[in-house]
């Protein structure tokens, strides 16, 4: 950036022209949400995860004119921060801080946002929340993507979780439903859960699992292969929907919220 003499040999003749050399990119500034107990203070410094600017120099940080006023009541505010450079170049981004009581556990800033389950999801009976596991933060939704790599922390929830969840759950299915099958000997049974991982508000991380399980009575005739199929490929319509017998979800006290309860299990 500035004011260039450039010297320039044409024909053997010399001439002297002047480039004048600007910078019109701002700043790329990341953001990040800020909690605090009542009474601790903050900077405009607490607030940024990085900035970086083509000049190579640091940039210039402030919070916006509007928010020039200290907070320091409990609650959640909005805050603008502007970084510039020495071009001139702002960028204005938005944030959050959240003031706490000086009793209260801070709420902690997760990378992939909230423990709120998305819209869709809000009124699903949610079998195993990811809280303390995870320092009461979401994990990362791309890793339940297509092809992604096994996790560590997915695998330590499935097998200190999930599958204690339902296997409990199997083994009381199969004790209430012992009478059924003992007085219909040509019938036999498959059992099936389905896991849905469920996603955030945000849609950046799965903050918990929804379990709902099928057990179909069926005869004999037909594997227990072709019932799996068939209910993978369509759970709410297939070939076998007449011998669905039980379909519910297993709620995080371990209760059942039914859809179907043809043997009125409790």
């Amino acid at each position: 950036v500035g004011d260039y003499d450039i010297r320039v040999t044409v024909n053997n003749e010399k001439n002297t022209i002047k480039i004048h050399v600007v910078d019109t990119q701002k700043p790329n500034l990341r953001l990040k949400s800020l909690t605090i107990k009542e009474g601790e203070t903050y900077t405009v410094n607490d607030f940024v995860q990085s900035c970086v600017d083509n000049s190579n120099k640091e940039c210039l940080l402030s919070f916006d004119d509007d928010d020039n006023k200290y907070y320091n009541e409990v609650g959640t505010y909005e805050i603008t921060i502007t970084a510039a450079d020495e071009s001139g170049n702002n960028n204005k981004m938005k944030t959050s801080l959240t003031i706490v009581k000086k009793d209260a556990q801070p709420v902690p800033t997760c990378e992939f946002g909230s423990l709120e389950p998305n819209e869709r999801a809000k009124d699903l009976p949610i079998a195993y929340y990811i809280k303390e596991i995870n320092n009461n933060c979401p994990i990362d939704i791309k890793l339940y993507g297509s092809g992604s790599n096994s996790n560590e922390l997915k695998e330590k929830i499935d097998s200190q979780f999930i599958v204690p969840i339902y296997d409990k759950d199997t083994d009381r299915l199969f004790e209430q439903t012992k009478n059924y099958r003992q007085s219909n000997p040509s019938l036999h049974r498959s059992y099936t859960v389905f896991i849905y991982p469920i996603s955030n508000k945000e849609g950046k991380g799965v903050m918990g699992y929804v379990l709902e399980v099928f057990l179909y009575v069926a005869p004999q005739e037909f594997t227990t292969d072709e019932l799996n199929i068939a209910i993978e490929k369509d759970p709410d319509n297939n070939d076998y929907t007449k011998y669905l017998k039980e379909r519910y979800y297993i709620k995080e006290d371990g209760s059942r919220q039914y859809s179907i309860n043809a043997y009125n299990l409790p």
